[in-house]
């Protein structure tokens, strides 16, 4: 099925996950600050809430 062939690609491709939405996310350049379109603010390396990791 598609989704599963985008969430193995996403996996493959160390993408990141909204912890709000669940969007797959690709950091192409910048910090690991995100801002996902549905207004999460949250950590690319760990996925936590902004401000809420050690990272």
């Amino acid at each position: 099925d598609a989704d599963r062939a985008v969430l193995a690609l996403g996996e493959t491709q160390g993408w990141a996950r909204c912890p709000g939405c669940e969007t797959m996310i690709e950091l192409n350049h910048g910090c690991f600050h995100m801002t996902c379109r549905c207004k999460t603010e949250f950590c690319y390396v760990c996925q936590a809430r902004w401000k809420t990791c050690t990272c």
